[in-house]
């Protein structure tokens, strides 16, 4: 999996290492839904970054290798100016949509979850959906959880985004993930060749960003 800070280089980045290396990439979806083949690996990203768009789009299309995009709603509807100029407009995610990119849900304000009271909580999630919707036409069946550790999402918070009708939920990580959610992998720009192997043994698999 990946994430918003992966930086994709022409020379030796962790796409041609994964391909040197004998994986292959597939839809998250299809790897979330079924499981994959021990081969299988899917990339994804978190924030809605435009560097998405501008950088690691252009690499990816022309590897044909599909990938996820996690949208924080607020954040694209440019209703916070700290984050205005760094993430994607909607024309820019509608644009990734068309082109077959999944587009998924990173909440609505980027909250910890593990913290938030269950009105919040259910606006986070519904409202995220519903402004999705309206933008590009379909409701995502997919979520991202915002910082993505197990202390940042609860019983009661898995329960009100699967009756928001989210079929999906990614967390960090395999071995310690909340219950009914998918494992992925933080990778970054700062990970050379070494961790980026280990990351894909397993070496990483009880490992929680800042934990």
């Amino acid at each position: 999996t990946g994430h918003d800070q992966v930086r994709l280089a022409r020379d030796v980045h962790p796409l041609t290492q994964a391909l040197e290396l004998g994986y292959r990439f597939v839809s998250p979806e299809a790897l979330a839904r079924t499981g994959g083949a021990p081969n299988d690996l899917a990339i994804t990203f978190d924030d809605g970054m435009k560097s998405v768009f501008t950088h690691a789009a252009p690499i990816l299309r022309e590897f044909a290798v599909p990938f996820a995009v996690f949208v924080v709603t607020e954040w694209a509807d440019r209703r916070h100016d700290w984050i205005a100029d760094k993430v994607m407009t909607w024309d820019e995610i509608a644009a990734l949509a068309a082109e077959g990119v999944e587009i998924g849900s990173h909440s609505a304000t980027h909250p910890d979850f593990g913290k938030i009271a269950v009105d919040q909580i259910t606006d986070e999630l519904e409202g995220s959906r519903e402004t999705l919707k309206a933008r590009l036409g379909d409701a995502p069946k997919t979520l991202a959880i915002p910082l993505g550790q197990s202390m940042n999402w609860t019983p009661m918070a898995h329960a009100i985004a699967k009756k928001a009708g989210y079929e999906v939920i990614y967390a960090q990580a395999e071995d310690t993930r909340p219950p009914g959610t998918i494992a992925r992998t933080f990778v970054t720009h700062f990970d050379g060749e070494r961790v980026f192997k280990a990351a894909l043994s397993g070496k990483y698999d009880r490992w929680e960003e800042w934990v």
